[in-house]
């Protein structure tokens, strides 16, 4: 009798059997630190955006060779062996073969039997898969409201030929840290961090402490404009604006940041590879925005199209330290009433370009002329702008006035 029960239990489909959250085969490549706990709320307590948040990762010891669904969400530790997959709101990528074929999905609840509440994959010969997951922060109590709550993002999956049958529920290897939308000091406040930028729409784009790029970064978001709702603009004492124009990106920051933020890079949706990156090597970018110890919470921090321009591969951009980039580098006079003489440190080609303080290009990239000087726009009203200079991989920015 009891080797009959034992068969038939064995024979019993799986659909019904929940599998518990555990902790493996699920690694981490590109992971941000930190995540908002806003949730598009004019409330003190959880005002701010919902910010997708956007991390690459390796799923391992599947059947090779195989289409599964899956939703990611995240929970904390303490679900660890549960049932549960945790909280929020799905983000569900499907990478194109280009950029532009890729599409973003929002939807509230995961289901691996309901069309447009699941995306897919393939695994390799190996039974692998390495990509890019995201989801979007819930008004989940227990997850997403307490500032310092380390969350662990989930993934939940079934084959595609089962639906019904969830074969796992995995949490990362990597952790992330909630940060709420406060001003001031504090280990578990942030700031908001808005950017423009010529990066392609639905790639990624990620911060970090240091130029190099080394260690987790900071935070994630996406390039916008990517096809699905995230975060809203909200007006009122706790006014913020969540921009979906082309290229912008806006994320979240830690109030406690000595360094400041050194690096912003843009990575491929398709490919995970580097695309274009800009660093600055005291984290107060060449239009004055101050990353250092920010303290503004829903008072963003603006960086502009001359601070993260991405689109020349990796180039430094500094205004604030004489020798953060082409050091020796002259421009006299200055003010200018209607030319420049800029001087090189070193021999070689250099372009330059002129923006206004909003990054609004106000005279197009052009080569130096040998004599070095460069003619001021006759339309050029008075004020302060930016001047790029680029010479091989590095651009330098220098305040001009306009007499």
């Amino acid at each position: 009798m009891k080797k009959l029960l034992l068969a038939l239990i064995t024979t019993l489909p799986l659909a019904g059997w929940s599998q518990s959250l555990t902790q493996a085969d699920f690694t981490g490549v590109v992971v941000p630190q930190y995540l908002s706990s806003g949730n598009n709320s004019g409330s003190a307590t959880f005002s701010g955006p919902r910010l997708a948040i956007v991390f690459r990762a390796t799923v391992s010891n599947l059947t090779p060779s195989t289409l599964y669904r899956y939703y990611v969400q995240a929970a904390t530790a303490s679900e660890f062996t549960s049932s549960a997959s945790g909280a929020g709101v799905l983000l569900l990528i499907a990478p194109g073969a280009t950029t532009a074929a890729t599409t973003y999905t929002s939807v509230s609840t995961g289901s691996l039997s309901t069309a447009g509440s699941y995306a897919t994959f393939t695994t390799d010969a190996t039974g692998s898969y390495t990509g890019w997951f995201a989801l979007v922060n819930s008004n989940n109590a227990s997850r997403f409201q307490v500032p310092g709550t380390v969350l662990f993002p989930t993934i939940t999956l079934a084959t595609d030929a089962t639906p019904a049958t969830v074969v796992a529920r995995r949490a990362l290897n990597q952790s992330m840290t909630l940060l709420s939308f406060t001003s001031g000091a504090g280990a578990n406040n942030g700031t908001l961090l808005t950017g423009s930028s010529a990066a392609t729409p639905k790639n990624v784009v990620f911060t970090y402490d240091n130029a190099a790029g080394t260690g987790r970064p900071l935070s994630g978001a996406v390039v916008e404009s990517i096809g699905a709702a995230t975060g809203t603009t909200q007006t009122g004492t706790n006014a913020y604006t969540y921009s979906t124009t082309n290229g912008s990106y806006t994320t979240v920051v830690p109030n406690t940041l000595t360094t400041g933020v050194r690096r912003v890079e843009e990575r491929s949706i398709v490919t995970g590879a580097v695309l274009n990156c800009n660093t600055d090597a005291d984290g107060v970018w060449a239009s004055g925005a101050t990353t250092v110890n920010p303290t503004g919470g829903t008072t963003a921090v603006v960086l502009t199209a001359t601070d993260t321009p991405l689109s020349a591969g990796c180039a430094t951009v500094s205004a604030t330290l004489p020798n953060n980039a082409l050091p020796g580098l002259t421009i006299s006079p200055n003010p200018a009433t209607d030319r420049i003489t800029v001087a090189l440190p070193t021999k070689g080609a250099a372009t330059v370009a002129l923006r206004d303080l909003t990054g609004r290009v106000v005279m197009a990239p052009a080569a130096l002329p040998g004599n070095q000087q460069v003619l001021l726009p006759a339309s050029l009203a008075h004020g302060i702008y930016l001047l790029e200079v680029r010479q091989g991989d590095v651009t330098a920015v220098r305040r001009i006035e306009k007499n």
